[in-house]
């Protein structure tokens, strides 16, 4: 029947035990590159980001560099991942590196004198794809996040959020027309 579930809820391939679960870093905050996770009792793990492929230019670096820094960036193991991470790195140093390349020069002429769009750009395109890829492979969109079902939760940052004062709120004044 079309609008009736087809299954009870508890069957449902998302609300199964297990499946619904989601990662959970209770408190993070950063210390110039390194990157502090607590966990529920209080545990702190210091992570130093490790140093990226030597291969790569300064832009592929401070992104190596900003993933690193993210909260997101505990979740994963250079053991388990870093091959990936790695093609990541230079799959950016190389769109970079294209980009440059392409931006003096967005359109050129053909053998038969007409005027069409660099060829680099198409290059750019497919190399915009393959990194999107890694970029929700690896949560690096909000997303990306979502879909890997993780959750951050800054308790001691939202705790002094909410105890600061608010600036420039005043009491509601009533409108008279």
């Amino acid at each position: 029947m079309a609008g009736k579930a087809q299954k009870p809820a508890a069957e449902r391939i998302d609300q199964r035990q297990g499946r619904a679960r989601r990662t959970v870093l209770l408190d993070v905050s950063m210390d110039g590159t390194d990157l502090t996770v607590y966990d529920e009792n209080g545990n702190a793990e210091v992570i130093k980001p490790p140093d990226p492929p030597a291969d790569v230019g300064d832009y592929a670096r401070e992104a190596w560099f900003a993933f690193f820094r993210s909260p997101v960036s505990a979740l994963f193991d250079m053991d388990v991942h870093g091959e990936a991470l790695r093609h990541w790195a230079r799959l950016v140093h190389q769109r970079a590196w294209i980009w440059e390349e392409w931006r003096p020069a967005p359109v050129v002429k053909n053998r038969d004198k007409h005027i069409v769009t660099n060829p680099l750009w198409r290059t750019v395109r497919e190399l915009d794809g393959e990194i999107l890829r890694y970029e929700e492979q690896f949560g690096m969109t909000p997303l990306a996040q979502m879909r890997l079902g993780v959750e951050f939760l800054r308790g001691r940052q939202m705790e002094q959020d909410l105890r600061a004062p608010r600036r420039g709120l005043t009491k509601p004044t009533r409108l008279t027309p």
